[in-house]
């Protein structure tokens, strides 16, 4: 069973085709630049997998469902996914905490997973 939140945590793996890594690479940051400052986004950060040479993931966070879908109707996204078509795969997964009566800071807390809550 899924808890209700109004925030929306969205995870994208994008993995580039062998001849396009270059490419696909300067449109995801173009898109993150692009992107960062959408009403309603807190939190959209690319990562590059260490291991895998032309795989990064996303980590989105939005307001709540409006701004994502703002988000996916607006110029950065289309931008990037244009720029990419033929190039990368993307998996994309909605995500919502667990239910549970109790919530762990690490969780809620986005700032505790980008480095401000590790030791």
């Amino acid at each position: 069973m899924l808890a209700m939140t109004s925030t929306i945590t969205v995870v994208a793996h994008i993995t580039a085709d062998p001849s396009s890594v270059a490419e696909v690479h300067s449109a995801l940051l173009t898109a993150v630049d692009a992107t960062q400052s959408e009403h309603g986004c807190l939190h959209y950060r690319l990562f590059e997998n260490m291991d895998t040479q032309g795989h990064w993931t996303m980590l989105e966070l939005w307001e709540n469902d409006d701004a994502l879908t703002r988000h996916t109707l607006g110029e950065a996204f289309k931008d990037l996914s244009a720029a990419i078509d033929g190039k990368a795969s993307v998996q994309v997964f909605r995500l919502a905490p667990a239910a549970s009566t109790v919530q762990v800071d690490s969780v809620v807390n986005p700032n505790f997973w980008l480095g401000n809550g590790l030791p």
